[in-house]
This record gives C-alpha cells, sequence and structure tokens, in this order.
C-alpha cells in the first residue's frame, strides 16, 4: 500500500478516528516534536483555543 493510498483512507475517516491516528504517530514520533506543539495539539483536542481574530480583538481593546 502507498503513502498516499494510506492518506486517502485516513481522509475517509470521521474526525475522531483521524485524531487517535494523530496522537499515535505523534507518540511515534514524540523526540522529535518540540514539547510546546504537543501541548498545544492537546488543548486543540480538549476546545481549548479560540479565533485568532477574536485574540487579536482582545489585544486591541
Amino acid at each position: 500500500m502507498s503513502v498516499a493510498e494510506i492518506l486517502h483512507q485516513i481522509e475517509a475517516l470521521p474526525p475522531k478516528d483521524r485524531w487517535q491516528i494523530l496522537e499515535h504517530t505523534r507518540h511515534l514520533l514524540e523526540p522529535e516534536i518540540p514539547e510546546s506543539f504537543t501541548q498545544a495539539m492537546s488543548e486543540i483536542e480538549r476546545g481549548e483555543v479560540i479565533e485568532l481574530d477574536d485574540a487579536l480583538k482582545s489585544l486591541g481593546s
């Protein structure tokens, strides 16, 4: 199976399953991934993010 075929199959999965693949891949590559990125991905998964435009507006106030 080629990488393109694998990616196509991943794209066809529901979002929850894609997140599981991302988490598993992240653990495989963990030594190469900066901790700040890992932390940010966890925050995104938990829904602890805000839109960039909203954040910038609150800074300008």
